[in-house]
Order: C-alpha cells, then structure tokens, then sequence
C-alpha cells in the first residue's frame, strides 16, 4: 500500500520541468509528423472562396499585404494559398499588390515571392512594395492609382508595365484582397466600398472576426477569412495545405495535451486525497 501511495504522490508531484519539456515535444512533433485534425469548414472561409471564385476571367485583383510578420502566424497561410490559387489555377487573373504596413516586404518575401517565379511578371502580376500614409494613401489609390504608384518595387515605370495600361483607380478592379493585422481593412471599407462600391474579401486575425462579421451583415465586404483555423480551411478549400494546416494541428495537439495534464491532475489529487484518509 505504502509503495501504491509513494507511487501516487510521485505521479501528483511531477517537476513543472518535466511538464514543460514534454510539453515542448508536443508542440513539435506535429511539425515533424503532421496529425491531420479533421477540419470543418466554416461558411466564412467558403465566402472567402467565393469571392476568389467570382472574380471574371481576365479580372483585376487589388492584393494588399497589410499584416506585420508577427501576424503571419495567423495570416501567412491565407497569403500563400490565395496567390498560389491566382497564379496557378487563375493565370488569367491580373494581381497588382503593395502593402501598408512596413513588414510588407519581409511578408512578400517569405510567402509570396517564390510562387511569383511562375508568372509572367508585368503582364499577370505587378509588385509596388510598401505604400506610407496609412488612410490618406489608401484613399489615394481609389482615386487615382498611378498618382501613387509611378513605379514598380524593381524601379520600373508604370507605362513599362503591361498589366497597368487600363488601372487607374478602386473602380478598375474586380476584388481587393486585403491581408490586415492593424485595421487597414476599414480604411479601404471607407474609401474603396463607400465612395465605388468594389468588392473587398479580408484575410486578419481571430480577434477581427466579430467586425468582419459586422462588416459582412452590413454588405461591406464580400467575404472574410479569420485566424489559424481560418486560414487551414482556406488552404484545404484552395487545395494548397501550408503553413496554417500545420499550425493547426499543433493549436489542436497542444489543447489535447493541456486538457489530459488538467484530466491527470485531477484524478491524482482525488486518488492521494482517497489514499490519505
């Protein structure tokens, strides 16, 4: 009985040490052996698809990297999936990107510039970099485009490039995408919608969704696409799993794993407790 009970207290008195490196390795297994979590797809995410769908062939897509590298965790997968779906499953579809956050080219970088060697570059795809002036730029670019952007990232002039002989402003665009962590994305509801009703889909954070929600009940976006499990649906609809499949199932593995220590504890508590009297 006294070993049964040593045994016990033991179990009950594990080292926050041991707990934190197995922690560890749970968290990093689902990188080395992806689970595959079974995913729901949410009607958000399927709007968000819808928007991409609908755009016409030949159409001009706004696509604006407006989340800081931080956020990425929760955003880059929605990135990567959409210009993966534009390049490879829509070449016919003009994409002329910038960004308003400063992370912008670092985004650009890790997420979207390898997928880019595969396009025809000033034809089906322009990149502008990072636009200053928040607000009063993105206002700007409604009205008149090429007052903003008279050259590309590389330096070359506008009228070099094919893809911008008919863009001047918000109403040559079909959709624009804007990935958002710091609420640029009211700023082109504002300016964009409002003043030339175009079209606009949101990639952001979890903690954006209850005023994209809003936005959407309003008729002021035409789909949105929320968080880490946002971003996994949007890469299985798409049929381009990355980095956001990934990060979810290690948010999946590690809740499993805090609610079987929380399960554990309990149960060794009561059990000592039981031994004790």
């Amino acid at each position: 009985m006294s070993a049964k009970k040593s045994l016990m207290y033991r179990l009950s008195n594990v080292p926050h040490q041991v707990i934190g490196a197995l922690t560890l390795i749970v968290i990093a297994l689902p990188y080395l052996m992806p689970v595959g979590i079974p995913l729901k797809i949410t009607p958000y995410s399927e709007q968000f698809k819808a928007a991409l769908d609908a755009v016409p062939e030949g159409g001009n897509v706004a696509f604006s990297l407006d989340s800081a590298m931080g956020g990425t965790t929760e955003t880059g997968g929605m990135i990567r999936a959409t210009i993966k779906y534009f390049i490879y499953d829509r070449p016919d579809v003009h994409i002329v990107m910038w960004g308003m956050h400063y992370d912008c080219v670092l985004v650009f970088n890790t997420f979207v510039a390898d997928v880019l060697e595969d396009a025809d570059y000033g034809k089906e795809v322009a990149w502008f970099g990072y636009i200053p002036g928040t607000d009063a730029a993105i206002a700007k670019l409604s009205d008149d485009l090429k007052g903003i952007l008279s050259v590309d990232f590389y330096g070359t002039p506008v009228a070099q490039l094919e893809i911008m002989d008919n863009i001047n402003g918000a109403p040559d665009f079909d959709l624009l995408l804007s990935f958002d962590t710091y609420g640029h994305a009211d700023s082109y509801v504002g300016h964009w919608y409002e003043r030339y009703k175009t079209k606009i889909a949101i990639g952001m954070l979890s903690g954006s969704i209850p005023v994209a929600t809003m936005r959407f009940t309003a008729g002021q976006i035409v789909g949105f696409c929320g968080g880490v499990k946002g971003a996994a649906e949007l890469e299985a609809l798409l049929k381009y799993p990355g980095p956001a499949y990934t990060n979810y199932d290690v948010m999946n593995v590690a809740n499993l794993f805090a609610i079987g220590l929380l399960l554990f504890g309990n149960i060794t508590y009561f059990l000592t407790k039981k031994e004790e009297r």
